[in-house]
């Protein structure tokens, strides 16, 4: 029973151990995916809309078809603004 015992903790902590380095290179990879994306990715959005203030017009988010409040959807836009420090874009706004 001694041995035994002693086989199931070892399978346990190599268990863990392997589990623990598999999340870490999981989390490290996704890291610098992040990095390399936003280094190189965003540099190109960057140039494309670099004439416009963040803001811009608001025409731009929403459909034509349907009417929305003009102060709703600068609120938004000047909200998302701030919490993505500039970098976030609105592309488009839905009513559902």
């Amino acid at each position: 029973m001694d041995q035994s015992l002693s086989t199931a903790l070892s399978v346990l902590v190599i268990g863990m151990f392997t589990v623990f380095v598999v999340l870490l290179l999981v989390v490290a990879t996704g890291s610098i995916l992040i990095r390399l994306v936003n280094k190189y990715a965003y540099d190109k959005l960057d140039a494309s809309s670099s004439s416009q203030s963040p803001i811009g017009s608001l025409s731009n988010y929403t459909d034509p078809k349907r009417s929305f409040d003009k102060k709703k959807l600068a609120a938004i836009v000047a909200t998302v603004d701030i919490v993505t420090a500039g970098k976030g874009k609105i592309s488009k706004i839905e009513q559902i």
